[in-house]
């Protein structure tokens, strides 16, 4: 993102001297008011009136842009270069099942070339820290390695878990009440904002929705959406599920298919799979499932996920060669978007200026560091997952009598490398048996900050996360947890 400059200049000296004799001359006044503003890159389909003009013929003007409920100015378009995506397939098991996640990674590997297109492509898988199977590559036989690869995991896993049901897991309440899909969310939160896009991010979220009971799924992948829209990604959740005979017709499963030909999967060797590939054969019948994945209960989050960052949910294979297309059709349109240093996202919404069609793009833009980056990064401390930061923070709990009461305060001072400007200080306090309550305050420039903190009283530990909100700054953060 490109930051601009600009500086108006209003000046009535050269006016008053052309209008006024010089006995009526006065001291000339210049006001001067400055405005910064940056290049934000929108990507957008067409509507359907636009997608029946010829190409060249569409101009800014064909667009209407709002930010935070003010037009923007667009100040130009173009069709996004293909090849011009930051790619990622990311695999994560609490998102799905193992069998959906097997038949999603084999059939984007059916289809790599289709996937390459886009550009260099980083496979990684969640287990349980985000690991990149090798570096992003557009080389077919590689990239076909790294999903095979990842399918093997995802079925390595399904196994165990089957045997654990068969066995009784002792652990189910214990992990339930740690709730790793929390846990997963902020992953995937940190890792979009860690893994910042050239210019725009296309992730390929592998899941069918299969998640663990947790009373707050809905608000985490909302939270997660928000961050992933604000920092450019577009999210197209894969959750094809495993069809029996009936369904298919005559054929079977793509994972029925696969097992029966490598007994020992762990084994399986990358040309057998190529060659596995290579003969395969769509059924007889396409099953006509993308209505299922706009309905579905298991799939909201998913969905969520897709809806704020302008993507799509995918349930079946054959509807990966349209979504491909689709997505090469869009436009890349860049806004001139006032810079605000306040940490907050700003809504954005898109249409076509002539009838009003409303276009799917990402929902939210960025000033900094949004306040769900500083709130998963906090719960990520209270689990000791993380570090702590770019800078020091140090936090001390503190107790006093006023009026016959008892007050609760942090003093939390930063480090001599911490940059200026003012901040976001988010807090998480953690009870036993109850779930993590975020508080966030903002504050002016300083190094030592004393803030009332009733939540910490009966806190086993709190976190602290100090966000810098201005735009130049926003990749730096520090934090530390404090203890009784």
């Amino acid at each position: 993102m490109i930051l601009l400059r600009r500086l108006f200049f209003v000046s009535l000296a050269a006016f008053l001297a052309a209008s006024r004799a010089p006995a009526q001359s006065r001291d000339s006044e210049t006001f001067r008011d400055e405005l910064r503003v940056r290049e934000v890159s929108v990507i957008t389909p067409l509507s359907a009136r636009l997608a029946r003009a010829i190409p060249e013929t569409i101009r800014p003007n064909d667009f209407q842009a709002t930010v935070d409920g003010t037009p923007c100015p667009v100040l130009r378009v173009e069709k996004m270069p293909a090849s011009e995506w930051q790619v990622t397939v990311y695999v994560d098991p609490t998102f799905g099942s193992p069998e959906s996640q097997v038949a999603s990674l084999l059939a984007l590997a059916r289809r790599v070339d289709g996937l390459i297109a886009f550009g260099p492509v980083e496979v990684v898988v969640v287990d349980p820290r985000p690991t990149p199977l090798g570096p992003p590559t557009q080389d077919p036989q590689t990239l076909v390695a790294h999903l095979a690869d990842a399918a093997q995991a995802a079925q390595r896993r399904g196994d165990l878990n089957q045997a654990a049901q068969k066995q009784g897991d002792g652990n189910q309440s214990a992990q339930k009440r740690e709730s790793p899909l929390a846990r997963q969310v902020d992953r995937l939160a940190r890792f979009a904002a860690d893994h910042q896009v050239r210019s725009n991010g296309l992730l390929f979220l592998v899941g069918d929705g299969t998640l663990e009971p947790y009373t707050k799924t809905e608000a985490l992948f909302a939270e997660a959406a928000t961050v992933l829209s604000a920092y450019g990604w577009l999210a197209v959740p894969i959750a094809i599920t495993l069809l029996d005979e009936t369904e298919l017709g005559n054929g079977t499963s793509d994972y029925q298919r696969w097992r029966s030909q490598s007994p020992q999967i762990s084994g399986i060797k990358i040309l057998e799979l190529l060659r596995w590939i290579k003969t395969r054969r769509l059924p007889r019948k396409p099953i006509p499932l993308s209505i299922e994945t706009q309905i579905l209960a298991e799939l909201a989050p998913m969905r969520r996920l897709a809806k704020t960052t302008g993507g799509l949910v995918l349930g079946t294979e054959p509807q990966l060669a349209p979504a491909f297309a689709a997505l090469k059709e869009r436009w890349r349109l860049w806004l001139a978007v006032p810079v605000r240093d306040d940490g907050r996202l700003t809504p954005l919404e898109v249409a076509d200026s002539t009838d009003g069609e409303r276009l799917n793009t990402r929902n939210f833009l960025r000033s900094s560091a949004p306040e769900g980056l500083s709130a998963a990064r906090a719960r990520a401390l209270l689990d000791d997952l993380e570090f702590k930061g770019s800078f020091e923070v140090t936090a001390k709990r503190s107790t006093r009598e006023v009026d016959h009461r008892t007050l609760v305060s942090l003093g939390i001072q930063l480090g001599e490398n911490a940059s200026g400007g003012k901040v976001r200080i988010t807090l998480a306090f953690a009870r036993e048996g109850t779930a993590t309550v975020i508080r966030h305050v903002e504050a002016e420039a300083s190094k030592a900050f004393e803030i009332e903190a009733p939540e910490a009283a009966d806190a086993e530990r709190i976190a602290v996360v100090v966000q810098p909100l201005s735009a130049e700054n926003e990749t730096t953060w520090g934090g530390v947890v404090v203890r009784p």
